[in-house]
Parts: C-alpha cells; sequence; structure tokens
C-alpha cells in the first residue's frame, strides 16, 4: 500500500493524472479510511474529467473527517465546491 501511495502521490505532482488515478485506487481499496488518498485521487480524478468519480471520493474524504493536513483539506474544498456548481 505505501508504494502505491507514493507512486500516486508523485504522479499526482507530475501531473500524471490518470497513473495517479490508477496508483490512488488502489491505496483506498486497501485502506478505506485514508482520507488523503481519497483526496488525492479526487482530485487527479478532476482533471481526468471524471467529475462525477471525482465528487464521490471528496465526498468520501470529507466523511472520515479530513485529512488533517490544512493545505490539503483546502484544496479537497476548492475542487468539491467546484464540482458542487
Amino acid at each position: 500500500t505505501e508504494a502505491w501511495w507514493y507512486l500516486g502521490a508523485i504522479a499526482h505532482e507530475q501531473a500524471r493524472y490518470r497513473d495517479a488515478v490508477a496508483a490512488l485506487s488502489r491505496v483506498t481499496l486497501q485502506q478505506p479510511k485514508n482520507a488523503a488518498a481519497w483526496t488525492l485521487l479526487g482530485v487527479s480524478q478532476f482533471h481526468t474529467g471524471a467529475h462525477g468519480s471525482a465528487y464521490r471520493a471528496l465526498q468520501r474524504a470529507q466523511s472520515l473527517g479530513g485529512t488533517g493536513q490544512p493545505q490539503l483539506d483546502d484544496v479537497a474544498r476548492y475542487h468539491h465546491a467546484l464540482l458542487a456548481t
């Protein structure tokens, strides 16, 4: 799981969003309560145009209480708001 997390995070930072989605989807399957993985998955899905999936992933991250990382939680709220409008 840790390796998939790092692959997903690196792919996300390099704007390789499809690769990030593939890796982070594995993390969320293995760790369904990992709010940070749901957040990065949702933002990556947003950038690939999978808006429905992105909304659900960001909703899931929010329902878990967020990541506890203010900057990442801000990114999640911003993208969630964009998808809600």
